[in-house]
Parts: structure tokens; C-alpha cells; sequence
């Protein structure tokens, strides 16, 4: 008797026992999760082609000029600075 059994029948009569609602979650979220990690990868690639594009005035610019939320000095002076 031990080989007569069947993960997939157990799994789908496991599966029809279960409430509506139940029936529901297991259709919607698998494709749901999936449709949301492929829509944050190309969110991902996406901002990363951008970053490719990005003048190098823009990051000089942002690394240079003194900002006041750190004491009035530049980003890459606080890097250069021991703590």
C-alpha cells in the first residue's frame, strides 16, 4: 500500500477541501508575487540605465558643494576627514 500513493491526487484533494476564500488566495497571490518581483526588476534596470546616463557635472556638483546638514562641508571632504 505504501507505493499507491500520490502527492499530486493528495494535493488536490487537499486543495478542494478548502474553503472559497482559501481557493481564492491560492489563485491570486502566486501570480501577484511573481507580476511584483518583475515589475521591480525593471524598476531596477531601468534606474540603472538611467544612472549610466547622469552627467558627471551632477555627481561633482553633489559631492562637492557644502552642505549644512553636516556641519557646512562637502560630502567628499567628510569621507577624507578621520572621525
Amino acid at each position: 500500500m505504501e507505493g499507491d500513493y500520490n502527492f499530486w491526487q493528495d494535493f488536490f484533494d487537499r486543495y478542494q477541501s478548502l474553503s472559497d476564500w482559501m481557493k481564492m488566495l491560492w489563485l491570486v497571490v502566486p501570480p501577484a508575487f511573481v507580476l511584483g518581483l518583475i515589475a521591480l526588476v525593471m524598476r531596477m534596470r531601468i534606474n540603472s540605465k538611467r544612472a549610466d546616463h547622469v552627467p558627471n557635472r551632477l555627481w561633482t556638483y553633489n559631492d562637492e558643494r557644502p552642505s549644512m546638514a553636516i556641519g557646512g562641508i562637502a560630502p567628499a571632504m567628510k569621507l577624507k576627514v578621520p572621525a
